[in-house]
């Protein structure tokens, strides 16, 4: 026969221990969780959820509490530069010059850079000689106007193309953290003319 308080009562054993939990829960709230070595504070927090099984129980009966708990630490945020090396000999005159300046302008836009603001591109172009259209930049109208103005004349010298776009690179590497550099060549063909690109 059962007590007349756990009658009155019967799942006050398990709603003290959820309370008990509950307090021990409140202090693993969402917060940075102290470096094992060293000094200052990660970047991680503690994530955490719990369960009961079963959800009803008697007086008497046992229930199996679980608590999950993980550390959840940001992904670093990796600085992306893309410089494009554009051709403008003379061989891109007409059709080559119009499939250069949608392949440069489609891949700008599929970097989303507005949504991306860790990734900045350049552009250089070369034939006979080498210019920079745009040092890095995150913005998209300025890269796409850029691409359009890309010309079509003289010889081709790809090793000056390279030789630019290396120091639009150089140019962007005061910033703090690591930096992915990526160079894409768009051309048709080698080099007429100068040394032979690496």
């Amino acid at each position: 026969m059962r007590h007349p308080f756990s009658q009155q009562f019967p799942l006050l054993p398990v709603i003290v221990a959820v309370a008990i939990v509950a307090v021990a829960l409140a202090g693993l709230g969402p917060r940075s969780v102290s470096r094992a070595q060293g000094s200052g504070v990660s970047p991680c927090v503690a994530d955490y959820d719990k369960t009961v099984s079963p959800s009803t129980v008697n007086l008497g009966e046992g229930a199996t509490i679980t608590l999950r708990v993980r550390a959840v630490c940001p992904t670093p945020i990796v600085t992306r530069h893309i410089v494009l090396v554009l051709d403008a000999t003379g061989s891109m005159t007409g059709t080559p010059r119009t499939l250069l300046i949608d392949a440069a302008s489609e891949f700008v836009r599929g970097l989303r850079l507005a949504r991306n603001p860790a990734t900045r591109v350049g552009l250089v172009e070369f034939n006979d000689t080498a210019r920079t259209l745009s040092p890095l930049t995150d913005d998209e109208g300025d890269l796409l106007a850029a691409i359009a103005g890309v010309g079509a004349r003289a010889a081709t010298r790809i090793d000056l193309g390279i030789t630019q776009g290396l120091s639009v690179l150089r140019d962007g590497r005061n910033v703090r953290g690591p930096i992915l550099e990526v160079m894409v060549l768009l051309g048709d063909g080698g080099n007429n003319a100068g040394c032979e690109p690496v």
